[in-house]
């Protein structure tokens, strides 16, 4: 989800286009564009990790918590996913 979130930038085009054109499943979909029931893990999951880019730390703790995910996990695994990201990028023509 994390690099979908940023595929309007990518592609200099409305996110809720881009993703009806990569055909995502619907739960992905809901959680990326903000419409997704509010307990709904990808919607949390998804908000664990804008709240986690912009420092928001207590949300951060009660995201996680929510997810069942340790807070002190959370960090790594941004940065694991945001290296990810970044050599996907690359290897795609960056």
């Amino acid at each position: 989800m994390g690099l979908f979130s940023v595929l309007d930038a990518l592609i200099d085009r409305p996110l809720d286009e881009a993703l009806n054109e990569v055909n995502l499943g619907p739960g992905i979909t809901r959680a990326l564009l903000g419409t997704g029931p509010e307990h709904d893990l990808l919607t949390t999951i998804y908000r664990l990790n804008q709240s986690n880019e912009v420092g928001e730390w207590e949300e951060v703790k009660r995201l996680a918590r929510e997810c069942g995910v340790p807070f002190e996990a959370v960090g790594r695994v941004y940065s694991e996913a945001t290296l990810e990201t970044q050599q996907l990028v690359c290897a795609a023509g960056c």
